[in-house]
Parts: structure tokens; sequence; C-alpha cells
């Protein structure tokens, strides 16, 4: 049977540089690309659970070999459904990858082999198996085609076309378009992990690039609302996980959160910390005393989500956060909870009882998000690190945050 329309978009943004990786068509200057997703309103299911694994561009020469545009050996889980507002589409960011010049015939979408459907109003999850062959999606161009500055190209999975036989799906991708792309409320924020390299100016507002393996890095900027666990201030050589979400005017990831995980990785793609199961969304039963929560989840890796909201259990280890950064006890924590529900933690999940242990939680006051218009740009060398501190209390989330966790 037919599915209803439904798309996932991913806008690809060109910006000439030079230099490049990966393979190709052609020689010569290169576009770098930006992925995003995105997708289209439909109303007989509540969420749309799909990992993206891998995008590959096809060159028109069969010796060359396919550009990687985004890869994740764990896969990029996306609720589709939660990618739609009244106002329209919304996106997140992928990644970006430098494209050598030349000729394209089309684009590889390669996805996890099930999908999680919550049906509208149910609590439990339908996993349904992609069909055999199908986990690799091929959108081929009209006609070979070549990237220049600024464009913009957009992949829709379009649910209209998916079939439905014998409980396999086999998925279809078309050509969409970008509505409202531009615009900073579109964009949603998520994770980026990776090696911070050539990292400038001073605290609050710095940039850096975030080298993310096998080839890949993105820009990021940080402002005064941007929180950083784990030391006082950013140097070059750390690896971190960068919250936050795409500008595409300045090509630019604008970081609401920054967790320092260490230094001298040899391999930022080994995802430290990104293998702890995650969740982050709206929290209700809070319970206090008990320490316990529920999370209807909004975003989630990690785990697969087979019921529509996970009980969060803290313990006396678990580190717990505003979302300026700084670490607050039990009470004060939970006091903040029940006003800020919205939040994101981390630890160890237990498919046997729907549990997740949280290792780290955070408040996420979505007024505080590091959006666009807090942007600074810089391009001066920070030199001293000096890792100044903004000590005000955020125990009432004023200001926007900037506070630091040590």
């Amino acid at each position: 049977k037919n599915m209803r329309s439904n798309q996932v978009i991913f806008g690809v943004l060109g910006l000439a540089l030079l230099g490049g990786c990966g393979g190709g068509s052609g020689s010569g200057s290169v576009t770098r690309i930006a992925v995003l997703a995105t997708d289209s309103l439909r109303e007989d299911y509540d969420q749309i659970w799909a990992t993206v694994t891998k995008i590959e561009l096809l060159p028109s020469s069969s010796t060359d070999a396919a550009v990687t545009l985004f890869t994740d050996a764990n896969g990029r889980v996306l609720d589709l459904r939660s990618l739609r507002s009244a106002s329209g589409p919304l996106y997140t960011f992928l990644g970006e990858a430098s494209v050598p010049a030349g000729r394209y015939t089309g684009v590889r979408v390669t996805l996890a082999s099930t999908l999680q459907l919550f049906a509208t109003g149910s609590t439990t999850a339908t996993t349904v198996a992609l069909a055999e062959g199908s986990s690799s999606v091929v959108l081929p161009f009209a006609a070979p085609r070549a990237f220049g500055t600024s464009e913009e190209l957009v992949l829709d999975f379009d649910l209209a076309r998916f079939t439905l036989s014998a409980g396999r799906l086999t998925p279809a991708l078309v050509l969409g378009d970008g509505a409202g792309i531009a615009l900073a409320e579109r964009h949603q924020n998520n994770d980026y992990h990776g090696l911070v390299v050539e990292l400038k100016g001073l605290y609050p507002t710095q940039t850096f690039t975030l080298n993310r393996g096998n080839g890949h890095s993105v820009s990021v900027v940080t402002t005064a609302a941007t929180a950083i666990f784990g030391d006082n201030f950013l140097i070059t050589g750390q690896v971190v996980t960068v919250e936050g979400r795409y500008n595409p005017e300045t090509n630019r990831i604008v970081a609401s959160a920054i967790e320092i995980k260490g230094s001298g990785e040899d391999d930022p793609s080994e995802s430290v910390g990104l293998s702890r199961p995650m969740a982050h969304g709206v929290a209700s039963a809070v319970n206090a005393d008990a320490g316990t929560f529920i999370i209807a989840p909004h975003q989630a890796r990690g785990f697969t989500l087979s019921q529509r909201t996970v009980t969060i259990i803290t313990t006396p280890t678990t580190q717990l956060h505003t979302d300026g950064g700084r670490i607050k006890d039990k009470a004060a924590f939970f006091a903040r909870l029940i006003k800020v529900p919205h939040i994101k933690v981390d630890g160890t999940y237990d498919p046997a009882t729907n549990t997740l242990t949280a290792k780290h939680a955070r408040l996420s006051d979505l007024a505080n998000d590091g959006g666009w218009e807090s942007e600074t740009h810089y391009d001066g060398d920070d030199t001293n690190h000096d890792g100044l501190v903004n000590t005000t209390d955020d125990a009432d989330n004023t200001g926007g945050g900037g506070g630091h966790s040590h």
C-alpha cells in the first residue's frame, strides 16, 4: 500500500573553497557542501524515527569514487515527524564536506535497516524493516550537474511513494524545495562531536573548526549564551561535543553548549561520549524525592525507542546542571526542572525496563538556545586563552546563561 506524503529534505549550500577531500569528477576548485534534513507534515504518525548513516554524491565518471557528504558509523537518528512546525519545515544540520569540481549524476542516501513508527495516539512503536536492497536510496538527477556557490539541493523522502509490501518498506526520493531554509527559527539544535582546531577569539565570543574525522569538519562560533561543561575554557586539541544549530548565512554552528571530553584523541571520528544513550525532550511525572522523571524524547541516540516515553533515574553520582552549565544540588535542580521541563540526559539504557540511568542531566531552556542573533564574528587569534568566566548565578536562567562547570 502507498503511504501519505512526507518528506525529508537535505539542503546543499555551496561555498567555494580551495582544497578538498574524497573522490569526485574533474579537478580544480571545490565546493563546500552542507547537508541538512527536514520533513513535511503528516498526521497519522506522532513520530517516525529513521537512522541515516551515509549521504554521497555520485560522480558522472565511472572511474571516480562517490563523494561522501555525511557519514556516521552509529547513524544519525532523526524523528522525521518533529522536523515540521505550524510555520513550515524545520531543519537539522548533518554535516558538510569539500566536493571536487565536476559533474554529478545523483545522490545516494544510506539508511539503517529499520524504522520505528509511532501511530497517532500510540505509546508503543511499530518496527518496520526496509525491503531487501532498499537501505541505499538513489536519487538520480535529470541530467548530470555541477555545483556552484550558494545553491541548495533538496532531497525529499516522499512517503506518498513509499510502498509497504509483506511487512517491508521500500522508500523513495524526489527533488523538493528548501522553503524557509534561510530563517533561523527553522533550524534545530543537535549534537556534533570532534576535535577543536584553529581556535580564535576571546571568551565568550570564539570561533574554531570542529574536526569530525574522516576528512570532515565544520566551523563553530560561541557566544555569551554558550554553556561549557568539563573545564574552564576551550583550548586547541580538546575533544568536545558541540550542541547547536546551523546558520547557513555564515556556514557555522552557533553553539548553545559544549561538553569537553578531553585532549589528545587520535581520531575524533571515534565519537567519544556519543556512544552513551541520550534523550532530549520534555519532562513529566517529576518525583524529586525519588530522583526520577519521565521524558518524551524529540531527540535520541544510542538506543531504539520502543515506547513513546522513557523513565529517567538519577543517582547520587548523576551530574545535575542548569542550562547555563553550573552543577546544582538535587533539591535546586528538581525545583528548577518543574519550572523548565525541557531537559537533556545521557547515561545507561535498560531496554527491559525502558529506563535510562543518567550520568549527566542538563536543563534546556529553549529561550536560551544560542540563536543566530547573538553570533559575533571574530577573526583575530586568541593568544592567551584567558578563559574569563561569567560568575553570575543562573539559577533563574536569566541573562542567557554563559556559565561554566568545573
